[in-house]
């Protein structure tokens, strides 16, 4: 090792060496680049840990971008999950059966394809010596045990909000008084400072009917592993959930068995490029050009003009249902940015790209010269934040919820599954920066085109939508504050930095 070599190496083990283990899917992988490149930004010596499918994506942000700093700081660790496929569309689905049939199955074979336990038995594997703590996801439950075995601390980076935090720490109480799994029907749930939860709105896992009814199992244990955690960093903004996270915290100190209740940092959005520069992010994204047909057609279009219909990688619509959507944007004469994803069979082979049959027929040549249907992966932060876009119809899911709120654009809500429908309170009741859809909550309800074709126009073209469109300008710049210094997020962060900082050997021994 050269001088100049010792002398990295030493500024990296000031801040400690962290494990950073997200669930290898793509959604969950997503909070965790950005977590990642600022604590290496801090000193912090990472071993990011990282599923093969996803290694050349994570390698473009924490290895390769000659932009990043601090990429030296950064080691990655790979492992294949074994299912054909990856974790793509229907795969992932394949590998939820296997996490919610048995846990305890589960931990031993994410346990054993991870190699945490080994990194941390062989510290010649790690980046700048042993581990001072695990950071895993909120799915990566098992990890509280390889920390205890090791005693090294576990944290949790919840990559949902802090209201959904909020409800699946309560879970251990809702089972013991016999409130979960709920039924249709049932009284809504309660969590400190935030709208009653009917049935409905609870993740499909909470509900008795549900066809894997293993799943509650699964978040149940999950939520027990949490209450271990020597703290929680959120993927949300303290200005966003204040009133929620106060309450929460005050549950947490009032109910938890330890001598140090797990403290909530709330350190979001976890959005790459966020915080990063002189620029806003939606600033930074308008500076950076981008090619291919989607942004031809969007160059073309008026300022704040088109509503970007997106579903994410998983949530599926029925035939009928785009037949219902396709009339509503046809009536509604808006411009339309319609992002489908293409059936694939049971290993993630596109099926077919023909909806020529699915849309109400003329409908792709009566709407051609002002809007568009894409059958690709469309990228989808550079969409929001593009001067033509005014409105999102969206899943809910939370990377699509809070890159929304942070370009600045409101949406409509239709969530499909797990927290999404608590996602879309948020926006609608709350922050007012939404229209919900449903009511009840995942696809169990037909929308019709008329229900459809109304929320459109109330976004698109009537004040009720201009007073969202100013709300949620306003929410970016709040967004844009907690994340530069002195900022909620920032501060959260930096003093999350300085507690791993106490828990390297040295800051102990020196106490």
């Amino acid at each position: 090792m050269t001088e100049a070599e010792a002398d990295r190496l030493g500024e990296r083990l000031q801040g400690g060496h962290v494990v950073v283990f997200p669930f290898p899917a793509s959604g969950h992988i997503a909070p965790f680049i950005p977590f990642a490149r600022s604590l290496a930004r801090y000193g912090v010596a990472i071993t990011f840990v990282c599923p093969k499918h996803e290694l050349s994506k994570v390698m473009r942000s924490l290895v390769e971008d000659e932009s990043f700093d601090a990429r030296e700081n950064v080691k990655l660790e790979t492992f294949e999950v074994p299912i054909e496929g990856g974790l793509d569309m229907a795969s992932f689905d394949d590998l939820k059966h296997i996490m919610y049939e048995n846990v305890e199955k589960f931990d031993k074979m994410m346990g054993k394809l991870m190699g945490v336990s080994r990194m941390i038995e062989y510290p010649s594997h790690c980046n700048g010596g042993a581990p001072v703590c695990i950071i895993s996801d909120m799915f990566l439950g098992f990890t509280q045990g390889t920390a205890e075995k090791f005693n090294i601390v576990r944290y949790c980076l919840f990559a949902s909000p802090v209201h959904f935090l909020s409800l699946v720490l309560h879970l251990p109480k809702f089972n013991a008084e016999g409130l979960i799994p709920s039924r249709r029907g049932a009284s809504p749930l309660m969590i400190p400072n935030f709208p009653p939860i009917p049935p409905g709105d609870l993740p499909p896992s909470q509900l008795g009917d549900t066809d894997n009814p293993g799943s509650h199992h699964f978040l149940l244990n999950e939520a027990h592993q949490l209450w271990k955690a020597g703290g929680l960093l959120v993927n949300s903004v303290g200005e966003l959930e204040r009133s929620i996270i106060e309450g929460l915290q005050r549950y947490i100190i009032e109910n938890s068995r330890s001598d140090k209740p797990p403290r909530i940092w709330t350190v979001g959005p976890l959005v790459e490029g966020l915080g990063e520069g002189k620029l806003t992010l939606r600033q930074k994204l308008r500076e950076t050009s981008e090619e291919g047909e989607c942004f031809d057609w969007l160059n073309k279009q008026p300022d704040s003009s088109v509503l970007y219909i997106c579903f994410g990688t998983v949530a599926m619509v029925s035939d009928e249902q785009i037949r219902q959507m396709a009339i509503a944007i046809e009536n509604s004469g808006q411009r339309f940015f319609w992002v489908l994803r293409i059936p694939k069979d049971e290993i993630g082979k596109p099926v077919s790209e023909d909806f020529s049959q699915v849309f109400p027929e003329g409908f792709l040549e009566r709407t051609k010269a002002r809007g568009l249907v894409y059958l690709d992966w469309a990228p989808q932060l550079h969409i929001l934040a593009h001067r033509a876009v005014r409105g999102f119809v969206s899943h809910c899911g939370w990377n699509s919820t809070i890159e929304s709120i942070s370009v600045g654009v409101p949406m409509i809500a239709w969530p499909y599954q797990a927290e999404q429908m608590m996602n879309a309170t948020l926006l609608d009741q709350l922050l007012g920066v939404a229209i919900r859809i449903n009511k009840t909550g995942g696809w169990r309800d037909m929308i019709t085109s008329e229900t459809f074709e109304r929320a459109i126009r109330t976004l698109m073209a009537e004040p009720a939508g201009d007073a969202m469109k100013a709300k949620v300008l306003q929410i970016s710049e709040l967004i844009e504050k907690a994340v530069r210094p002195g900022g909620s997020s920032r501060t959260n962060l930096e003093s999350f930095v300085q507690e791993v900082r106490m828990l390297s050997p040295g800051a102990r021994h020196s106490k």
